[in-house]
């Protein structure tokens, strides 16, 4: 069961570029690291994640607009509830991970891979998809998605 932390505290560790993991908040290669860490309630407008590291952490009614999350890792992720409507993801990499929910409207997908991803119930509208590799994703419930396979790689994506 991933461990609660608090909004003050992930905010001090994004700032600081710290690492959270297995509870404790140390430093390591200057790159924020959550692993079995539940986020829920917390509000990053705008902040900047570079190169962060996401391992089965729990993301619940999280507002992450605008955040940039280029080059982040996130695996085994669950996101429900969640706005990260105009985020930047650029060569981000999401893996075995599930969105419930989650509004990506505006979002910038570029060089990024998904995969093995279920979207359930999801917004997609306005999304910008570039030069992506999309691969055994479920799309099917979601809403606003526009993708086209000229700057795509799809490989078994359910999408209708």
């Amino acid at each position: 069961m991933p461990r609660r932390i608090a909004e003050a505290t992930l905010r001090a560790a994004v700032a600081t570029h710290q690492v959270f993991v297995d509870t404790a908040l140390v430093e390591k290669d200057h790159r924020l690291h959550l692993t079995d860490i539940a986020i829920a309630d917390i509000a990053l407008r705008g902040a900047r994640l570079q190169g962060a590291l996401f391992v089965r952490c729990a993301f619940n009614k999280c507002d992450w607009c605008g955040v940039d999350l280029s080059q982040v890792s996130f695996t085994d992720c669950v996101f429900s509830d969640t706005q990260l409507r105009g985020a930047r993801l650029f060569k981000t990499i999401i893996k075995s991970c599930g969105f419930s929910y989650v509004d990506f409207s505006g979002v910038s997908f570029h060089s990024g891979q998904i995969s093995d991803t279920q979207f359930s119930s999801c917004t997609f509208r306005g999304a910008l998809w570039t030069a992506a590799k999309i691969s055994y994703c479920n799309l099917s419930t979601c809403e606003g998605l526009v993708l086209s396979d000229h700057d795509l790689l799809l490989e078994s994506v359910k999408i209708l």
